[in-house]
This record gives structure tokens, C-alpha cells and sequence, in this order.
């Protein structure tokens, strides 16, 4: 079983405890990390692992969303509760299925009066040059928004940079300031080198992950990570 007291450790020895906000240990979620490490795993058994932790991971970004008082009667006495008033646009970075918006969108239609927009991004990375490219871009502008940028692997936080800065643009040109509106990154594994590239982009995202690994080596992979994750997710 995979477990997560390693990753703790050295998030405090490269000093990014403000940076990265880690899923807690837990038996479960370790078990989830050891199938989407294990090259031995079927894809149907990496995809169900994938479904679970990313709604998990998400509720962590979500936990401060803006709401609103309201007086409400139990049926015993009244009381004062407070609802969701943040629109919340979920873009997924796509690279092999749309398994983990799927997952966090399943999960967030079970709660209703949730305002929840769901977009893509299809990237394609340079496996030489390790260099994103943006193929298609269509995103919800919402002032105000909780944007939830979805990527199974941060390894060098190039594709994360690129969709930040493509919703930066985005919303400059719609008239919206970046700062009416709040960022968090959603990931499975990420780097160092990831976390700390996301952290200085201008919209200051707060970044969520439910692992810290090393990495990323010469062909740009985290390790240990998941190896080719996104190949795999889509196997039988």
C-alpha cells in the first residue's frame, strides 16, 4: 500500500507547505495511489481509482467557496444556514478521457442549487522540447467564478501555465478582472518544479494534489509517478 507520510516529508524539506495542499493520509487514498502506480493495474481498476480521489481532491479546493446567510425553518426552530452563492467552471486540461471532470461533476450534481460550468482544454505536449500546445480552447467567462483547472500529472507545470494564462486572457478580453475571480489547480502527481512554476503565474491559483513526487527526469516524467497515466486510463 502506497503511502503518503513520504510525500508529507518532503514538502516540508523544499519549504512548499504554502504552495501545495496535499490530500490527508489515509488508507484508502493510499490504496487508490498504489493502483495508479502499479504498471501491473488494469485500466478499468486506474479509471475507478481516478473516480474516487478526484472528488476528494476537489472538495479541498472548494472548501472556502462565497456564500451566503439564509433563515431557513427545520420544522423545530429556526435557524440560520448559509448556501453556495460562487458559480464554480470546471476546465479540464484533456489528455487521454475526461475521466476526473467527470468524476468531480458527478459528484457536485448531487448537491442542488450548485451553479457548476464545465469546459475543455485539449493540449499536446512536445515530447522532446516538453513544450504544451494549445489545440482548442472554449471557457465559460464568469465574474466572480471559481475556476477548478483539472490535470491528472503536473510534471513541469507547462500545461497548467498555458491553461492559466489562456483563462487570464480570456477574461481580460471579456472585461472581467482575474482578481474578481478565485484559481485552484486539481492534480493527482506533481513535482517541485510544477508546484513552484504554478505558484508565481499571475493569478496566484491555490494548488491541490494528492501526491508530491520528484521529477520530472530527462523525458519528463514524474517519479516515481504513474508512468504514462494518461495511456493508461484509457486501457481496458
Amino acid at each position: 500500500m502506497d503511502s503518503l507520510s513520504n510525500t508529507v516529508v518532503e514538502k516540508k524539506v523544499i519549504g512548499l507547505e504554502e504552495h501545495v495542499t496535499l490530500l490527508s493520509q489515509n488508507s484508502i487514498f493510499g490504496h487508490c495511489l498504489s493502483i495508479l502506480r502499479d504498471k501491473k493495474c488494469s485500466g478499468r481498476d486506474k479509471r475507478n481509482a481516478v473516480r474516487f480521489l478526484f472528488p476528494h481532491i476537489a472538495m479541498m479546493a472548494l472548501a472556502k467557496l462565497k456564500t451566503q446567510p439564509k433563515e431557513i425553518d427545520t420544522g423545530v426552530a429556526m435557524t440560520t444556514v448559509y448556501e453556495v452563492i460562487q458559480e464554480i467552471v470546471v476546465v479540464e486540461i484533456l489528455r487521454a478521457g475526461n475521466t476526473p471532470a467527470h468524476a468531480i461533476v458527478t459528484a457536485l450534481d448531487l448537491v442542488s442549487g450548485l451553479k457548476v460550468h464545465v469546459s475543455t482544454m485539449w493540449e499536446k505536449r512536445n515530447e522532446e522540447s516538453l513544450i504544451p500546445t494549445m489545440l482548442c480552447k472554449d471557457i465559460p467567462i464568469v465574474k466572480g467564478g471559481m475556476y477548478l483547472i483539472i490535470d491528472p500529472m503536473k510534471s513541469t507545470g507547462g500545461s497548467m501555465d498555458e491553461a492559466l494564462t489562456a483563462i487570464f486572457e480570456l477574461l481580460k478580453a471579456n472585461g472581467v478582472a482575474w482578481q474578481s475571480c478565485d484559481f485552484a489547480t486539481v492534480t493527482l502527481m506533481e513535482t517541485p518544479r510544477a508546484v513552484l512554476r504554478t505558484y508565481k503565474h499571475v493569478t496566484e491559483p491555490k494548488q491541490f494534489s494528492a501526491v508530491l513526487d520528484g521529477g520530472p527526469n530527462q523525458v519528463g516524467f514524474i517519479v516515481p509517478g504513474g508512468g504514462d497515466l494518461g495511456d493508461e486510463l484509457v486501457k481496458p
